[in-house]
């Protein structure tokens, strides 16, 4: 059986989340920051497969959070 590695993932969101949501989406590191003068939160960090990625973006649906993006990041070898 093939050994899944855990995957870095970047995940941008329209508005300012609260750094206490990091536990609720995967203990993902949060930045504040604006993107074209709008706020935006960027999660970032490693989930450990495909099902926990579902499960972040789950919870940001059920927070009525506009998603924006997710990118897969490339591992340096």
């Amino acid at each position: 059986m093939k050994t899944v590695e855990p995957l870095r993932y970047e995940i941008r969101v329209r508005g300012h989340l609260d750094v206490g949501h990091s536990e609720w989406l995967g203990n993902l590191e949060l930045r504040t920051g604006f993107r074209r003068d709008r706020p935006v939160t960027v999660l970032s960090g490693s989930l450990a497969d495909q099902s926990a990625l579902h499960g972040v973006l789950t919870m940001i649906q059920a927070m009525g959070v506009t998603l924006l993006e997710v990118l897969q990041l490339e591992e340096l070898d």
